[in-house]
C-alpha cells in the first residue's frame, strides 16, 4: 500500500508541475519496445523509477493532504526534438487543391513536378462539339491546369502558349484515367481549324495562401496536337494531310487538247471567276492565264503535216501571240496539236494549310487522270 501511495503521489506532482526528474544519460534507443502479448493485449509500458528519501513521514495509508517533499529522480526520457529551420518553422500552412498533396521538402526546397503520362484519346481527328477523353499522371504538383485551343493559322509547336487561356480547367487531381470534356467553339470565331491542341501545365511552389504559389516555382508541361476534322471533303481519295479550302469546283464544259509538248485546258467563266487557261507541260512545268480574249477571230494557220489545228478556245495563242510575249511563249512551248479537242468535267480543289507557302491544288484532266499542282514551284506531278 505504501508503494501504491508513493506512485500516486509522484503522478500527482508530475501533473501539477512540482516534480523534477533528471534525464538518465542512457540513449532513447535503450527503451524497451511495447510488444503485443499473445492474447493481443499490449505489454505494460515501462515506468520511470525515482530515488526517494527515507519515507518516515509517510503514513501506511493514503491521507487527504500528505506533505510530500520535492523529489529528484532518475529514469529514461526521449531526447528533445531538433529545432526546425526558421523558414520552415514560420511558414504558413499550405492551401492545396483537394487531391494535390504537399511536396515542399524540409528547408523550403521545392521539388520539380514530373509528368509521367499525358494522352488525349482520338480516332484520328477532332471537331467542335466532340467529346474527348484525357488521361494523365503527375508527381509533386500543387496546381494542375488542362487547356485546349484551336490552330486556325500557323503550325502547332510543343509549346502551350498557343492554347493557354483559351479553354482551361484547373484544380485537377494528380491522376486521371478518363477526364471527359466537350470541345467548345473556338474563341477566334468561324474558319477552318487545322489542329486541336491540348496542354497540361503542372506547377509546384511555396504555398502563399488562397491556393496561390510563391517563388521558387517549378513548372512542367505536356503538349499534344490532333488534326481537326475537315469542314469539306476531298473529291479524291488521296491522303493529303490537310483539309480542302472549299468544296470541289466543277466545270462540266471544260475543254482539253493535247499538244506536242503538253496539255492545254480551257475553263469558261464560272460564276464571278473569269475564263482560265491551264497549261501542263510534259517536262513538269505549269503555266496559265486568266481572262484572256477567246473572241479573237480565227487565225490563218498553216498547220504542218501530221499535226492538227488548235481548238477555237486556244486561238488567242496564235492570234495574239505575235503581240503578246507571254502568249507567244505558251504557243512556242506547246507546239501544234496532236489530238482533237475533248469536252470533259473538270474538277479542282486546293489545300488550305497553315504553312506560309502557296497551297497545292488537285485537278482532273480529260482522261479523268489526277494532277497535283504546286503553285510555288510552278510544277505538276501525278500522285
Amino acid at each position: 500500500m505504501q508503494r501504491l501511495t508513493l506512485i500516486i503521489g509522484v503522478m500527482l506532482l508530475v501533473g501539477c508541475g512540482q516534480l523534477t526528474i533528471e534525464a538518465d544519460p542512457a540513449p532513447a534507443t535503450d527503451l524497451p519496445q511495447q510488444n503485443a502479448m499473445p492474447g493481443g493485449e499490449p505489454s505494460p509500458a515501462p515506468t520511470a523509477t525515482a530515488s526517494m528519501p527515507t519515507p518516515s513521514a509517510w503514513a501506511p495509508t493514503v491521507t487527504p493532504t500528505p506533505a510530500i517533499p520535492t523529489v529528484t529522480g532518475t529514469g529514461n526520457a526521449l531526447p528533445a526534438a531538433p529545432a526546425l529551420p526558421a523558414d520552415v518553422a514560420t511558414a504558413a500552412p499550405p492551401t492545396l487543391p483537394p487531391a494535390a498533396p504537399a511536396t515542399a521538402t524540409p528547408g523550403g526546397a521545392v521539388e520539380q513536378p514530373i509528368i509521367d503520362h499525358f494522352n488525349v484519346t482520338s480516332d484520328g481527328s477532332l471537331s467542335v462539339g466532340e467529346r474527348v477523353s484525357v488521361s494523365w499522371q503527375v508527381q509533386h504538383a500543387r496546381q494542375l491546369a488542362l487547356c485546349y485551343g484551336y490552330f486556325q493559322e500557323g503550325e502547332p509547336e510543343d509549346d502551350p502558349a498557343g492554347v493557354a487561356g483559351e479553354h482551361c480547367a484547373g484544380n485537377l487531381p494528380q491522376t486521371a484515367a478518363d477526364y471527359t470534356l466537350t470541345l467548345a467553339p473556338p474563341a477566334g470565331g468561324e474558319g477552318n481549324i487545322f489542329y486541336v491542341a491540348f496542354a497540361l501545365q503542372v506547377l509546384n511552389g511555396v504555398p502563399a495562401g488562397e491556393g496561390a504559389l510563391t517563388a521558387p516555382i517549378k513548372e512542367a508541361t505536356a503538349f499534344q496536337a490532333i488534326p481537326a476534322t475537315c469542314s469539306y471533303q476531298w473529291f479524291h481519295s488521296l491522303d493529303t494531310g490537310w483539309c480542302p479550302r472549299s468544296p470541289v469546283a466543277g466545270y462540266p464544259d471544260a475543254i482539253g487538247q493535247r499538244f506536242e509538248h503538253g496539255l492545254a485546258i480551257y475553263l469558261p467563266p464560272h460564276g464571278p471567276a473569269p475564263n482560265r487557261l491551264i497549261v501542263l507541260y510534259d517536262d513538269g512545268r505549269t503555266a496559265g492565264a486568266m481572262g484572256y480574249p477567246v473572241e479573237a477571230p480565227p487565225p490563218e494557220l498553216e498547220v504542218p503535216a501530221g499535226f492538227l489545228a488548235p481548238a477555237p478556245a486556244f486561238y488567242p495563242l496564235w492570234a495574239q501571240g505575235s503581240s503578246n510575249s507571254f502568249l507567244q511563249a505558251l504557243r512556242d512551248d506547246l507546239g501544234w496539236a496532236v489530238t482533237g479537242p475533248a469536252s470533259f468535267h473538270f474538277k479542282e480543289q486546293c489545300v488550305e494549310s497553315p504553312q506560309d507557302t502557296a497551297d497545292q491544288c488537285y485537278l482532273t484532266g480529260p482522261q479523268a487522270d489526277l494532277y497535283v499542282i504546286d503553285p510555288s514551284q510552278h510544277r505538276w506531278n501525278h500522285p
